[in-house]
């Protein structure tokens, strides 16, 4: 993805923003699918997708 009007967390959001976890039962989870919200301080020097 290239686009020079987006931060490298907006780029980030739109790559995982469908992405989701099931809670884990063994854990005490209830099981239902949840998004994953992902937080990065800074960028990484090497980002692979």
């Amino acid at each position: 993805i290239t686009c020079t009007d987006s931060s490298f967390d907006e780029l980030l959001k739109l790559v995982d923003m469908n992405h989701q976890l099931a809670c884990d039962p063994e854990a005490g989870g209830c099981g239902k699918l949840n998004y994953i919200h992902h937080i990065l301080s800074t960028p990484p020097h090497i980002f692979t997708v």
